[in-house]
Formats: structure tokens, C-alpha cells, sequence
């Protein structure tokens, strides 16, 4: 169970988390999202609503192993900008 983002909020964090990646995917020209927790998962090209949810069930959330899934993105792909949103 994730933690609301303050104690007079009822907004939980991934749910603050998922709506930056909702964002980001429809003003930006390319953008790909990863969920990371013990691994990391490309989501699927899902827009509004449907992002989240792809997240959601990309796998268990119960850790944060950034270090290891930057790691590994960079092998993966090319970038110019890499924003990180995490729900610690």
C-alpha cells in the first residue's frame, strides 16, 4: 500500500506519479515509459487513462532499484532527457 502524499491528502503517491507519466506522454513528441521497481518494465503504448493501469499491473511495486534500471535503460535505448518519477 503506497503512503498519501501528505497526511490531510487522499491523492496516494503513485496515483500523483502516474498522472506526471500520463502527462508527459501526451505533450511530449516521443516518449517512453518504464515502470522499475525490482526490474524494468517497458509499458505499453497506452494514452490517458489507460497508462496508469499499464503501470499498475506491470509488476509487483516494492522497491525502488533506480541505480539498477538506469543501468539497464542505457544499454536498451538512446536518449536525450531522462526524467525520473518515483513514488518514494
Amino acid at each position: 500500500m503506497t503512503a498519501p502524499l501528505s497526511r490531510r491528502s487522499e491523492m496516494q503517491r503513485t496515483d500523483a506519479a502516474y498522472g506526471l507519466a500520463v502527462l508527459l506522454r501526451e505533450i511530449g513528441e516521443k516518449v517512453t515509459v518504464y515502470s522499475f521497481s525490482d526490474e524494468l518494465v517497458e509499458a505499453p503504448a497506452r494514452r490517458g487513462f489507460a497508462l496508469p493501469d499499464a503501470i499498475d499491473v506491470s509488476q509487483r511495486h516494492n522497491s525502488t532499484q533506480l541505480g539498477k534500471a538506469v543501468d539497464e535503460l542505457n544499454k536498451k535505448e538512446r536518449y536525450d532527457r531522462l526524467i525520473v518519477i518515483t513514488d518514494e
